[in-house]
């Protein structure tokens, strides 16, 4: 039961770890298409946590928004410290 629990854990982990990189890769080409809409919808609630701590710390930056590229390390983080139990 646990070992399933973990494999879910690193599963939504990753899944959500190549959203996050469709995210930042339709963020170069349109910033109005539907499916970016659609996209930021449904990661907004991932990003908002980090988008909180970057704005109140020495990261923050005008022109490159580096909170993607912090989510995806964060979600890799938590993918090593799963990984060994799965």
């Amino acid at each position: 039961m646990v070992t399933l629990f973990y494999k879910t854990f690193y599963t939504f982990c990753m899944v959500l770890e190549v959203l996050v990189i469709i995210y930042m890769i339709t963020g170069w080409f349109s910033q109005e298409s539907y499916f970016r809409k659609r996209l930021s919808d449904l990661l907004e609630p991932a990003l908002q946590p980090v988008r909180f701590l970057v704005k109140h710390s020495i990261f923050q930056m005008r022109n490159i928004d580096v909170v993607p590229i912090i989510t995806i390390i964060i979600l890799t983080f938590c993918e090593g410290f799963v990984y060994p139990f799965i």
